[in-house]
């Protein structure tokens, strides 16, 4: 009896994982894509500095903003950064519905020739760092995020979001990286 309800379980466990994998395709117009006119997803987008990019995930409604970029090559103390230069960028998050885990670690720099670099410390100078923390409803956290690049590598680059959940991380979008002199 036992051996008949493990594998009835596990038969019903494998209809629900294959399953999950073959529901419709929405495309942009909002209707489902059937296989012969099915459209690839589209691409994240770019947006400027200072411009929002929309989160709604998993029950989460946010917005998310990356601004004020500044290059920094040496901090108040004269520690240099090892790989040439620190991109410091303000990062704020608010929250409109839900609950969300928010991070530095929800951005990367991704070079113009699509290297990727995670966020690191150093050359903050006195400037709130972004600290990990729980944002609910109504709330918001900000600060900066720092990536430890070579200088030659930040022309061009984008910061990229890119927020953890259940199914993956999924990339909502990139902000175009123009440093103010």
């Amino acid at each position: 009896m036992r051996n008949k309800l493990t594998i009835a379980g596990l038969s019903l466990l494998a209809a629900i994982a294959l399953a999950c994998g073959s529901g419709p395709s929405v495309d942009e117009a909002g209707g489902t894509a059937d296989a012969a006119g099915a459209k690839k997803p589209a691409e994240p987008k770019t947006v400027q500095l200072g411009q929002k990019l929309a989160v709604n995930s998993a029950g989460v409604k946010a917005t998310y903003a990356v601004s004020k970029a500044e290059i920094r090559t040496k901090d108040q103390y004269g520690i240099t950064p090892q790989n040439g230069a620190w991109l410091l960028v303000f990062l704020r998050v608010d929250v409109s519905e839900g609950e969300a885990f928010t991070c530095a670690c929800d951005l990367q720099l991704v070079q113009k020739d699509g290297k990727v670099h995670e966020w690191g410390t150093g050359g903050l100078q006195n400037r709130p760092d972004f600290n990990a923390t729980q944002v609910k409803t109504g709330q918001h956290a900000d600060g900066y995020v720092v990536f430890d690049v070579p200088k030659a590598a930040i022309a061009g680059s984008k910061v990229q979001l890119k927020v953890p959940n259940l199914f993956g991380d999924s990339a909502y979008g990139y902000w175009a990286v123009k440093v103010r002199p």
